[in-house]
């Protein structure tokens, strides 16, 4: 509550018990991170600095040891637990669902006796099911920029990736479209990946 960034920083040095935890410890230094906007430059800028501590110590404590894994392991296992939003829901006679498009887009989906329709009826106004699809599309929102930030960087750091992680990173709808428009190389060959349904 009072934002303790040597606190922060400490956190995810704690023996960690199962992936459960992991996944939590994560969201929380985002939460932490994000809700520093309220604040001056100076104090976001080392909230900021302390965050990126924590997540080093967090991507360590794993056994990862690169906070660009440790992120796109997490993010692929939040997408895992949204899944059952992807499934159509009845609200007052409307279908409504999570849709994720191929650009990694997210956004809502709604259906009214078989035709698609765009404006959310006033009912839904504080419909607990359709403010938590609200907030899961603002969530992927960030989530996006986040991926796209953590790319840029394991490009600039000439990051090395093996086959059954860039599988996994593939099977995250938000992260796969930025990484097939990539070029990759193996040291020898340089091209684009490409998904099958057999897998990459």
């Amino acid at each position: 509550d009072k934002r303790n960034k040597d606190l922060l920083m400490s956190y995810p040095l704690v023996p960690i018990k199962n992936d459960n935890e992991v996944l939590h410890r994560y969201q929380f230094l985002q939460k932490f991170l994000k809700e520093s906007k309220q604040f001056g430059a100076q104090r976001r800028d080392s909230e900021k600095k302390a965050c990126a501590t924590a997540m080093e110590n967090l991507a360590i404590t794993t056994g990862l040891m690169d906070v660009n894994r440790l992120m796109w392991q997490m993010e692929s296992q939040k997408i895992e637990q949204i899944k059952p939003l992807m499934e159509p829901t009845i609200l007052d006679g409307v279908s409504v669902w999570l849709t994720i498009d191929e650009n990694g887009d997210a956004g809502i989906a709604m259906e009214k006796a078989g035709k698609a329709i765009k404006t959310a009826p006033k009912s839904f106004a504080k419909n607990e099911v359709f403010l938590e699809l609200k907030a899961t599309v603002k969530e992927l929102k960030d989530l996006k920029r986040r991926s796209k930030e953590s790319m840029e960087r394991a490009m600039m750091e000439c990051t090395s990736f093996g086959l059954g992680e860039l599988r996994n990173i593939c099977d995250n709808p938000i992260l796969a479209p930025m990484v097939l428009k990539l070029v990759w190389t193996d040291g020898t060959n340089n091209g684009f990946l490409q998904q099958s349904s057999e897998g990459l």
